[in-house]
């Protein structure tokens, strides 16, 4: 039988623990939690142009300085050209830790994407996959967890698989191609939400 003293001494521990927990402002701050990120809702609800075109840039169109004001406005987006060349060719959205973008959201505002791409995996079992879209010119990254072994790669991609970067490029596998290295065998067809593995 447990003595009520024991009891007592027990629950004032737990309060003391508790207590070094609460930051010395004496305010308890509730965890960040990861939503879409703002600037990104706002060019899918009212865009000003449609795939491969973002913010009025459009890859193998646009003048790398015609693009100067849109860069200094958004900051996580990044602009690659081909050497010796000032025509864009590539654009690159760059989302936070903070920020969570579930590929269901572009999915249902532009379409299923053609293809899927286990373009690396690392030593922390996280692979980059792509989900491209061919005709769009729209790449989306992911970090899905690595479930294969050895040199077999498998990754599953759900609804709420979050977006680590969105990349705007000209239409066509070739192009992709292009910007990303890799051929035709690397590419699987997209097969709805599920488990994809490497060829």
């Amino acid at each position: 039988m447990i003595r009520k003293s024991t009891v007592c001494t027990l629950l004032a521990s737990a309060f003391l623990v508790l207590l070094s927990c609460i930051p010395s402002t004496g305010t308890i701050t509730p965890t960040q939690i990861a939503t879409p990120p703002g600037w990104i809702m706002e060019s899918l609800e009212n865009p000003v142009c449609f795939p491969p075109c973002w913010e009025n840039i459009t890859p193998g169109v646009s003048s790398i300085d015609s693009v100067q004001n849109i860069q200094q406005k958004y900051p996580d987006m990044s602009i690659e050209t081909e050497r010796g060349s000032s025509i864009v060719q590539m654009v690159k959205l760059n989302l936070s830790i903070y920020d969570n973008l579930p590929n269901e959201l572009l999915i249902s505002r532009f379409g299923k994407p053609d293809y899927v791409r286990i373009y690396k995996c690392d030593s922390n079992k996280r692979c980059e996959a792509h989900m491209v879209f061919v005709d769009l010119g729209m790449v989306l990254n992911l970090y899905p967890e690595n479930t294969g072994k050895f040199q077999k790669f498998i990754v599953t991609i759900s609804p709420s698989t979050s977006v680590v970067n969105i990349y705007f490029l000209e239409p066509g596998l070739n192009n992709y191609y292009r910007n990303f290295g890799g051929d035709a065998g690397k590419m699987i067809p997209w097969n709805d939400f599920g488990t994809y593995s490497s060829p």
